[in-house]
C-alpha cells in the first residue's frame, strides 16, 4: 500500500514539472536537420547544435553492418538554418 501511494505521489510530481517545463521551453521541427540517414547525439554549442549522422559523406566506403555512410560530425546552426559537415 505504501509504495502504491508512493508511486503516485511520484507520479504527481512528474506531472507538475511536465507541465511547468511545457511553460518555458517550446519545442520546433528543425526539418533541414532531419534526414533520410542516421541522425543522432545532439550536443548544444554555440548558437546551434553538433551531432553524428550518416548523411552524404564525401567517402564512397559503406559500413557494411548498417549498409549505410560511416558517421561523422556536423554543426547546424540555428541563426542561420546551414548545416556544416566539421573537419
Amino acid at each position: 500500500m505504501k509504495l502504491k501511494i508512493f508511486f503516485n505521489i511520484l507520479f504527481l510530481c512528474f506531472l507538475c514539472l511536465s507541465a511547468k517545463a511545457q511553460d518555458r521551453y517550446e519545442i520546433e521541427n528543425f526539418a533541414k536537420v532531419n534526414s533520410s540517414h542516421l541522425d543522432f547525439s545532439p550536443i548544444p554549442y554555440k548558437n546551434g547544435i553538433i551531432f553524428t549522422s550518416t548523411r552524404d559523406s564525401a567517402c564512397e566506403c559503406k559500413d557494411r553492418m548498417a549498409n549505410d555512410n560511416y558517421t561523422d560530425l556536423y554543426f547546424a546552426n540555428f541563426s542561420t538554418s546551414e548545416i556544416a559537415q566539421l573537419k
